[in-house]
């Protein structure tokens, strides 16, 4: 065995101290903390390639500017907590900023995230300072709170690598315009909650959720909804009392319970897929007269409307179903049914005319001794009254309604009285080569 040298003896001996020194208090050269200097004093620690939470001194507190180095993969939870810092640089190699990572520092007020982050924690920026932001267009989720509480923050633009805008992200924001990106599929509860400045937002087609309370106390005026979305959740627009007027689109099947509770509507157009309107989704909207229904009647509890405006209407597409009346109303509306498109065969697909209460019959024949009418007769009848030409390729059903199923019956080609008198009342359906349809109401009166 070659003998070491004394100098080299004694090199080892102090490497081995070192080591021993080093172990023993948990010190590794690679993960040892390094502190940063900030502009206005105190200092900000990272080991390895993250920022970590400020140590407990009060001197350590950073002030002013702080300049985070470019090997820094990660600004940890709480890393910036309740600092004094009023200007952060952050590089492009940072991909993660976690949860409350810049929260409550009051003299941050601009912040620009770069490309490079894909992550940003709850309560990333909830701090009351902050007038901009920009976010880079790697970020794919904002989550819970990032932005919350931040009254002097009035305008952002959210990237189109955003997919979800999460719970409470904006709420009690100084928000008054959101541009949100086409990739948005998701956007949580109370997200634009307590927004009183906010009053125009457009939800992207590629929205497909849109959660309960999400623009709860909002001051909106005007709303458009994109055609994805499949359920209106509950009080989604509850209490937000400068919003007018609503369209809903297509797409909705629900509207839940409250979703429109204490807000100003005067007027809303429902889609023609609403199945169902769950109880006080517009109720206690005083101003609310006119619900225009493109469908027919939805599946709606007798409150879903409690204490809207004084002979609210329900203007419904003439061909619709299910407005049935109970004491001259449904659901405590005037229903208004729409005249027939003008024409006939030439027309293409039914629109909505104006309003008009159906009080009479499109046509009323008097029959006297129990008399059976073949369905030609009746559309003689019905020909000459409506006065639309009579393209023999035009298509015609009869059906019998309500309590007249027991005063007559249809029998192949006939209409055949089931008592001597009594009247007999049917919707007969028209339709033309093009497609239109148009529906009229015939009563035949039976009499002796």
């Amino acid at each position: 065995m070659k003998k070491l040298k004394p100098n080299s003896l004694k090199k080892l001996f102090s490497v081995i101290l070192s080591t021993i020194f080093l172990i023993g208090f948990n010190v590794i050269p690679a993960n040892a903390a390094t502190t940063v200097e900030c502009s206005g004093g105190g200092y900000f620690t990272y080991i390895g390639t993250t920022v970590v939470v400020r140590p407990e001194p009060e001197e350590s507190i950073c002030a002013g500017v702080a300049i985070i180095p470019d090997t820094i993969l990660t600004i940890g939870e709480g890393a910036f907590f309740y600092t004094e810092v009023t200007s952060v640089i952050i590089p492009n190699s940072v991909t993660t900023i976690e949860d409350f990572a810049f929260a409550y520092t009051p003299f941050l007020t601009s912040i620009t995230i770069p490309n490079s982050v894909t992550t940003i924690g709850e309560h990333a920026f909830d701090t009351s300072g902050l007038t901009s932001v920009t976010i880079g267009n790697q970020v794919t989720t904002i989550e819970a709170s990032t932005f919350a509480h931040t009254p002097f923050l009035t305008s952002i633009t959210i990237p189109n690598s955003v997919t979800t805008i999460g719970n409470f992200v904006f709420d009690g924001s100084g928000l008054t315009s959101v541009t949100i990106g086409n990739q948005v599929t998701t956007i949580e509860a109370y997200a634009f909650a307590y927004t009183p400045f906010l009053t125009s937002i457009t939800i992207p087609n590629s929205v497909t959720t849109i959660g309960e309370y999400a623009f709860y106390e909002s001051g909106l005026t005007s709303v458009t909804i994109g055609n994805q979305v499949t359920t209106i959740e509950a009080s989604t627009f509850e209490f937000t009392p400068f919003l007018t007027s609503i369209t809903i689109p297509n797409s909705v099947t629900t509207i839940k319970n409250s979703a429109f509770y204490g807000s100003g509507l005067t007027s809303v157009t429902i889609g023609n897929q609403v199945t169902t309107i769950e109880a006080y989704a517009f109720a206690y909207t005083p101003f609310l007269t006119s619900i225009n229904f493109l469908g027919n009647a939805p599946s709606t509890p007798d409150d879903a409307f409690l204490g809207i405006g004084t002979e609210a209407t329900a203007n419904v597409v003439f061909d619709a179903t299910g407005f049935t009346l109970v004491d001259g109303f449904w659901k405590g509306l005037i229903v208004v049914y729409s005249l027939p498109p003008a024409g006939d065969s030439d027309s293409s697909t039914p629109k909505v005319g104006k309003t008009v209460a159906v009080e009479a019959p499109d046509a009323e024949i008097k029959v006297k001794n129990s008399k059976s009418l073949t369905k030609k007769e009746i559309k003689t009848m019905l020909d000459k009254k409506k006065t639309f030409k009579n393209y023999p390729i035009d298509e015609y059903k009869y059906s019998i309604f309500g309590t007249s199923k027991k005063i007559c019956a249809i029998n192949g080609n006939y209409v055949v009285a089931l008592e001597k008198t009594g009247a007999c009342e049917m919707w007969v359906t028209r339709t033309t080569a093009k497609g239109a349809k148009y529906k009229y109401w015939v009563k035949i009166n039976y009499l002796k």
